[in-house]
């Protein structure tokens, strides 16, 4: 949603829809609208007899109606401080369906990570919500499917209301205070005097650590094959087995032209392919951490391709461990729900996280960087307090 500007300090006014999304609505309006001319006869077409008029300009009707809603739909969120409402609106171009909490019900901003249906595919998204403590509903902002523009959403409105922000979208529940949502970790350690509790040794420590003058070094091996790159590969062996028992009869047929055994071939190949090149790379990453007094740095080395990524000290917000699932975990749904949590049962969270790959993970309002994929649970805590001691420095 985007911020309206407001000429009172009072109401925070946003909107979303128009746009992109108008222009497509625009596009299918204007197909069902001439589908329906066309049937009709409005617009001249050679006619070849058919079902009746009418109801060939029925099969325009949806096509004029998706475009309608969106072109012209429209939503929107006002929140009053000085009447205590919030109101929720859906319309076209005006508010025709509105919805009104009551503020005072809510006293923090809360940001998630959920894995949702959209269609028949599976998306991330990152909800944000307000939550209280008196029993009411959490109720949903938005689900952004990019956690930066959540972040930025979930920190305008803590900042208008003054209230806390509790971001769990890592798997770490990080709580942070209106006034200190621009704090970077460096100013926090200065501001409270805290240094971070020393953490010895892994037993079995495969990470290198260098200090070079003022900077920091780790190097991380490559984690090798594990359960999930394992089980990833055996799924694309299998993929690739049934898709040749499903075509077998193209190659046993001597009439098949070449070409078409070669494209069978193709798309045989495709699971294995892809699940291997995907395990390869998970099992070969690995990472080069440099640490100065003024800037994050990290280097990524996979099978084939790398990448680096870097974040100025003076913006790094967080420095947090992330569980590397998409999904709340029993403790987060238990404290959203006010239930048990059993939304997920526990063997199929177990079972999740044995596949998952945790780490950790730098964050500013611009950019966040993941690291660490592959060490053990020592190892992460090692590294973890390596770089904060280096900040507290």
């Amino acid at each position: 949603m985007r911020t309206i500007p407001s000429h009172d300090p009072e109401v925070m006014e946003k909107r979303s829809g128009g746009g992109g999304m108008a222009v497509f609505g625009f596009v299918f309006l204007c197909i069902g609208i001439a589908i329906a001319a066309m049937a009709l006869g409005v617009i001249p077409a050679e006619d070849e007899g058919g079902p009746p008029r009418f109801v060939g300009a029925m099969f325009g009707l949806p096509f004029a109606i998706t475009g309608l809603i969106f072109a012209l739909g429209r939503s929107g969120l006002i929140v009053d401080k000085r009447t205590g409402v919030l109101t929720k609106w859906h319309g076209l171009i005006v508010p025709i369906i509105r919805k009104e909490k009551r503020i005072d019900f809510y006293e923090r901003v809360t940001i998630g990570k959920e894995k949702r249906s959209s269609g028949k595919n599976q998306i991330t998204v990152y909800p944000v919500r307000l939550e209280g403590s008196k029993g009411e509903a959490p109720l949903e902002l938005s689900a952004a499917q990019d956690y930066l523009a959540a972040r930025r959403e979930a920190e305008e409105m803590a900042k208008f209301m003054g209230w806390e922000l509790a971001d769990a979208s890592s798997g770490t529940v990080v709580t942070r205070e209106a006034d200190k949502l621009d704090e970077s970790v460096r100013e926090r350690v200065r501001r409270t005097g805290e240094t971070p509790e020393p953490v010895p040794l892994p037993p079995q420590m495969r990470i290198r650590v260098e200090r070079t003058g003022a900077d920091l070094n780790i190097f991380t091996p490559a984690p090798g094959l594990g359960i999930p790159e394992y089980l990833l590969m055996t799924l694309g062996v299998m993929g690739t087995f049934m898709g040749g028992a499903m075509f077998l009869f193209v190659f046993i047929d001597e009439t098949a032209p070449l070409p078409i055994k070669i494209f069978f071939s193709l798309f045989m190949i495709v699971p294995i392919a892809v699940s291997w090149s995907i395990s390869l790379g998970r099992a070969r990453k690995k990472y080069e951490i440099f640490v100065s007094y003024d800037r994050l740095r990290v280097k990524t080395r996979g099978f084939i391709f790398s990448s680096e990524s870097s974040m100025p000290m003076s913006e790094m917000e967080e420095l947090v461990f992330h569980s590397g699932l998409a999904m709340p975990s029993p403790e987060e749904l238990a404290r959203r729900s006010g239930k048990s949590g059993q939304e997920v049962p526990p063997i199929v969270y177990t079972f999740l996280r044995i596949l998952a790959k945790p780490g950790l993970v730098a964050r500013s309002d611009k950019a966040e960087i993941k690291f660490g994929e592959g060490l053990s649970d020592e190892e992460l805590k090692y590294v973890h307090y390596e770089i904060m001691r280096m900040i507290a420095e």
